[in-house]
């Protein structure tokens, strides 16, 4: 009952089974989970770019309370409720640590994936973002010996920030495009629209309080000194003696 209200209440709600971002080379592979995690990475961002919520832990505790009690693989739930405990998902401090804390919570399941008989051969489960991706976000190792990626935190949000802007998704294989947020694009040509309209209205402007001095001139020439004229005398109509 629940759902039905807030799908009423929030509509248009999609349900889909065409991933386009996410298609697999093969039907078991990639598309529901691939895009569950897509989503959940887009929410963290779109809640650290806006100012609705000052909650760290609106879309952590979405995420975690849906797959606890709606994800379809019971093995899959469980994995990621311990692995949010052990990395204290109720602590993350603020909305920018909240989309660091799922890049590096997915990074640790492409890990423990990596080589599983759920993995896409064409899209092999590797730490994100790959260094042709993104070579900034990663620092050089203190030491041949240490194996764990060392990276640069700051550039790895910065790249996130990025790709889940709503601006630069593509909108491939959309059928209701006019229902998403307008992409750069658009934007950049909405604000060129505005700026001739600006630049026009400004000319018009100008031309109107120009028109509006010259007419209180006229106006002014034509009333005010009405009043002054000089009386009309008979000896100017004979002339002077």
């Amino acid at each position: 009952n629940e759902v039905t209200k807030l799908e009423s209440q929030y509509k248009p709600i999609f349900s889909a089974n065409h991933y386009v971002g996410c298609t697999g080379s093969q039907p078991s592979t990639r598309g529901f989970t691939c895009s569950v995690w897509q989503l959940f990475h887009y929410l963290t961002v779109q809640a650290a770019r806006t100012e609705i919520s000052q909650d760290p832990l609106e879309i952590l505790q979405a995420m975690h309370g849906y797959i606890k009690h709606f994800f379809g693989c019971t093995n899959c739930a469980e994995h990621f409720q311990a692995m949010a405990t052990k990395r204290k998902i109720w602590s993350t401090p603020n909305k920018d640590d909240a989309v660091l804390w799922l890049w590096a919570a997915h990074n640790e399941v492409n890990n423990r994936l990596a080589g599983d008989s759920t993995e896409d051969p064409l899209f092999p489960k590797i730490q994100f973002p790959s260094q042709s991706s993104c070579s900034g976000c990663y620092k050089q190792p203190i030491s041949p010996a240490i194996m764990e990626t060392n990276w640069d935190k700051n550039a790895v949000l910065s790249f996130l920030k990025n790709i889940h802007n709503p601006e630069y998704i593509s909108r491939y294989g959309v059928e209701h495009e006019e229902l998403l947020q307008p992409t750069i694009e658009k934007l950049r040509q909405k604000r060129m629209i505005g700026n001739v309209f600006s630049d026009m209205d400004m000319r018009m402007g100008m031309l109107l309080y120009v028109f509006c001095i010259g007419m209180m001139v006229i106006a002014f020439k034509l009333f005010a000194f009405k009043g002054y004229r000089k009386k009309p005398y008979g000896h100017d109509l004979l002339g002077k003696v």
